[in-house]
């Protein structure tokens, strides 16, 4: 009995400290985070005006959320997005500058994105975000005429940024595929 006592206070010990730790953390990495939403309404906003066709608005309002929301993961990812929308229209200096600056992305909080019902967010993976961006990159300079550029956009793409998949060497591999189809193109 005395053993199991000392163990019930072991861990409660233990568990104050966990909530006292948690509570912290939230406390200094929600500062620019309002009520843990992570910028849900800006995300559904964003969903709305795409689907009815607002491209411009879509853009503003990504460009929005990226400025209310600079250290989100999310906001990475919502980068990507922006960045294609910069290319559907004819902006691609603003997207080669964007995506460029997203390569030096740190995030402090995770990844939230949910499933829209037009398509807008599908196709985002935080396990392959920078090595999209790469390839993405790679296809504009490609589309410049900048094939050294693109190529070594490729190459980080392949080394630096391919995504671990938590270990997952199939994972690995098909992405590896798909680069090779990407490298093929300049050969």
């Amino acid at each position: 009995c005395e053993s199991f006592s000392k163990d019930i206070g072991a861990m409660k010990g233990l568990l104050l400290t966990i909530l006292l730790v948690s509570i912290l953390t939230t406390t200094s990495v929600g500062q620019n985070v309002e009520q843990n939403d992570y910028g849900l309404d800006i995300l559904k906003q964003a969903e709305s005006l795409f689907c009815k066709g607002d491209t411009s608005q879509t853009i503003k309002t990504f460009e929005n959320y990226i400025d209310k929301f600079p250290n989100i993961g999310t906001t990475l990812l919502i980068s990507k997005r922006l960045a294609e929308l910069y290319l559907a229209t004819d902006k691609s200096e603003l997207a080669i500058s964007l995506l460029t600056k997203t390569m030096e992305f740190k995030s402090t909080i995770g990844y939230f994105i949910y499933k829209d019902s037009c398509g807008l967010y599908s196709g985002l993976d935080p396990a392959t975000i920078k090595a999209d961006i790469c390839v993405t990159l790679s296809k504009i300079y490609s589309y410049q005429g900048d094939n050294l550029t693109a190529i070594e956009f490729l190459h980080l793409a392949d080394t630096k940024y391919l995504p671990n998949f938590g270990g997952c060497a199939n994972g690995m591999i098909m992405y590896k595929t798909k680069l090779s189809l990407d490298f093929a193109d300049f050969y």
